[in-house]
């Protein structure tokens, strides 16, 4: 059956959330989707290792997303960006800023892409460190889309082997 997340933002303007934690979600934890001009800061996320789809904060059709000072504990990605097609918001996902934050993540810490039906543009990772996580860096593009202007600076990462097959323990991931 269907895993609401915990946090949808659908179609928001001009939001700031900050300032609080999110616990075991039953599927991702914050969903922007379809957003414009959010800014999200000293969140903390703290989610169940064993839970499949468990992605910490996942930008979805949306354009100006800053995260500064985010914790991520994720069962899934720790932040990824998509552009899923949900609610009717087929748009491109574009200047997305992620930066000065630690994310501890089962799957991949830094992801775009799987779901990528729409163009992904102008995203920055920043002074970010990935630590005791499955896979550093992922770059998902299997739906057509393209990315473009994708940057990945100042990531310092700390992997492990998990049981996931032959994609663990690789800094950066490419498909």
């Amino acid at each position: 059956g269907f895993k609401a997340h915990l946090v949808d933002m659908i179609n928001c303007r001009d939001i700031t959330v900050g300032y609080i934690v999110l616990r075991n979600p039953a599927a991702w934890t914050l969903h922007v989707n379809g957003c414009k001009d959010v800014i999200i800061s000293n969140l903390k996320i703290m989610s169940d290792w064993s839970l499949m789809n468990g992605d910490g904060i996942d930008p979805d059709g949306s354009e100006n997303v800053t995260i500064t000072n985010y914790f991520g504990y994720c069962g899934d990605d720790g932040v990824v960006v998509k552009t899923t097609g949900r609610a009717g918001q087929k748009k491109p996902t574009r200047n997305i800023y992620v930066r000065n934050s630690v994310v501890m993540s089962w799957k991949t810490a830094l992801k775009l892409g799987t779901e990528s039906r729409s163009d992904i543009s102008n995203v920055i990772f920043e002074n970010i460190d990935v630590i005791h996580s499955g896979r550093g860096l992922a770059l998902w593009m299997k739906d057509g889309a393209s990315f473009k202007n994708i940057t990945f600076r100042n990531i310092r990462m700390d992997l492990f082997e998990n049981n996931d097959g032959d994609k663990s323990g690789q800094p950066i991931y490419l498909t």
